[in-house]
């Protein structure tokens, strides 16, 4: 199953609580504006970042993780300050 084939909104949220929910802080519900209705009016996406990691192993390892979650269109980038 892709991921964008789902509410992106609903994904996007779930992760959030989860994020929240790791670190011990509440979950504020996004606003229900109108400039956010346009933005997802217009078919706009929005990545998460689940991680970043020193070590390829332990990146490789989660993702294994979020994949047993569900989670099957994730991928990981290398970033090189």
């Amino acid at each position: 199953m892709s991921i964008f084939k789902v509410n992106t909104q609903t994904v996007g949220e779930a992760f959030a609580k989860g994020i929240c929910k790791a670190f011990g802080v509440s979950y504020k519900a996004p606003s229900t504006s109108s400039s956010t209705t346009t933005q997802t009016a217009k078919k706009t996406i929005y990545r998460i970042q689940v991680g970043a990691f020193a070590d390829k192993k332990n990146a490789d390892a989660y993702l294994k993780k979020v994949h047993a979650a569900g989670f099957k269109d994730t991928f990981i980038t290398t970033v090189t300050k």
